[in-house]
């Protein structure tokens, strides 16, 4: 019997969490037997990546005006001669173009991957009326767009928090047609390097604290309120800001740095690949989304059992319990951000004791294995049903 065939689609040209999922996810179903491929944007860091272990990687410029007619013919011609079973899609324009060629392909199973809500992030974003007016009526587009791909060609949809169903079903998705999953890390990454070697290749003096945020530079992240927050700590303890990851919102962040007066205290890393290296270099990790599912840096950090400070948001609330395995706090609140990481700073034990908290929650919740065998029993599972 051939072997079952699984295409990823993808289309953003950056790389974070959902990237990671999928590469993960692609990766270790291989193992199982599971024939992935992945579409990608060409020459995106998934594209490079799927290729570096060995899964077919075939480019797509469906978000090019010029170029996406053209390319999302040849996508369904590809779909059509290559007899997928299932095709799983990702992000918003893997989930929009994705899924219309997938449909167009000939009809394999199809799945979309939600793995956050926005809410109403878009349209509470800063500038003026206008700018806002044009926000909202972006964000309503997009969500009807989804819902009614998901009315029309969707199978299932798969996403990372119980609180993320609960908002697809307030948008109209019928609750049997959405499968809750929450999406194991891959055991096979390579150690992170010494601390005290990592922090002395960035000039940091041993006992200075290293607090992290790792995300993509988008509004929705909040690196503005988390800058806000550490401004008001200057004068009261000796701390690094490493910001790792690339986007849209780089230069506001930059000013933002000078304007609280941080130049000297922050690292900006770019893209960053070695997480794991950083992971374990740093005190405290925080997480100052607007708007998040179950983001896969939190996972990270509980892996590596760091203390996390994090947005009071419902889909974060199911993995970390405040003042047990992190620290909570109000959204957009800059004042009581920096309260919690000033505690943090000042209470070293304290940190230390609710990262392995959150250490035994990621070893009772997250598993590789359980991801990868629920997908496979879903993807046979739809299969059965639309050859009945």
């Amino acid at each position: 019997m051939p072997a079952m065939k699984v295409l990823f689609i993808d289309l953003y040209r950056n790389y974070g969490g959902g990237e990671d999922i999928l590469l993960t996810l692609a990766k270790n179903l291989k193992k199982r037997g599971i024939e992935p491929a992945v579409v990608c944007h060409p020459g995106s860091i998934l594209h490079e990546k799927t290729k570096s272990i060995g899964i077919e990687a075939r480019p797509a410029d469906l978000r090019s005006p010029l170029k996406a007619a053209f390319e999302l013919i040849s996508l369904v011609k590809y779909i059509r001669s290559n007899n997928f079973s299932a095709a799983q899609t990702f992000g918003f324009w893997g989930n929009t173009l994705g899924r219309i060629a997938a449909r167009a392909g000939g009809g394999p199973v199809l799945i979309s991957t939600c793995l956050y809500i926005p809410g109403t992030i878009i349209s509470e974003r800063g500038g003026g009326a206008l700018k806002r007016l044009l926000n909202r009526a972006n964000y309503r587009l997009r969500s009807f767009t989804d819902n009614l791909l998901t009315a029309l060609f969707t199978d299932l949809v798969i996403t990372d928090a119980a609180e993320n169903k609960k908002d697809l079903v307030r948008q109209g998705i019928k609750a049997d047609k959405i499968k809750v999953i929450y999406f194991g890390l891959d055991p096979e990454q390579k150690p992170p390097e010494e601390k005290a070697a990592y922090l002395q290749r960035q000039g940091i003096s041993p006992g200075t604290a290293v607090i992290s945020v790792i995300a993509r530079l988008t509004y929705e992240k909040g690196h503005l309120i988390l800058l806000e927050a550490l401004g008001r700590l200057k004068q009261a303890a000796d701390f690094r800001l490493f910001i790792a990851g690339d986007g849209e919102e780089k230069e506001a962040i930059e000013k933002a740095v000078e304007r609280h007066g941080l130049k000297n205290r922050v690292i900006m890393t770019g893209f960053l690949e070695d997480v794991p290296s950083l992971l374990n270099a740093s005190d405290i990790i925080v997480l100052p989304s607007l708007s998040e599912g179950i983001s896969r840096v939190l996972i990270e950090a509980m892996s590596s059992g760091k203390p996390v400070v994090a947005t009071d948001l419902p889909a974060i609330r199911e993995v970390i319990t405040d003042k047990d395995s992190g620290l909570l706090f109000k959204k957009g609140d800059s004042a009581a951000l920096s309260e919690k990481i000033l505690f943090l700073l000042k209470n070293r034990e304290a940190g230390i004791k609710m990262g392995q908290s959150a250490r035994t929650t990621y070893e009772k919740t997250f598993s590789i294995e359980s991801t990868v065998s629920s997908h496979a029993v879903i993807y046979e599972n739809l299969l059965k049903e639309k050859q009945k």
